[in-house]
């Protein structure tokens, strides 16, 4: 239900007429927080241990600046030949652990 409307009076073409009745803008809707799309969200990743030995396990935690969808093993990036990811796993409900 969110629309402009302009009183086309006040508004004079290239010869100096003022307009007539009113014009309205079609429905819209106000986005505050920034998308992907305007700028990507950001992530910190952390490890619970960074000198590993052969059999050791490590838990990594990717924490995004807000909520993502869609994250899964295809979006890291590591030498496997250093090791291996397990499976991910969400933590919480808010969609950025």
């Amino acid at each position: 239900t969110n629309t402009i409307r302009v009183n086309l009076a006040g508004v004079l073409d290239a010869q100096g007429n003022a307009g007539t009745g009113t014009g309205s803008s079609g429905n819209f809707s106000i986005d505050t927080r920034p998308t992907v799309v305007d700028r990507p969200p950001e992530v910190t990743v952390t490890i619970s241990d960074e000198r590993l030995t052969t059999g050791e396990t490590a838990t990594v935690t990717f924490t995004f600046s807000e909520r993502v969808t869609g994250f899964d093993l295809n979006d890291v990036q590591y030498d496997t030949s250093k090791g291996t990811l397990g499976a991910l796993t969400a933590v919480g409900t808010d969609g950025r652990v």
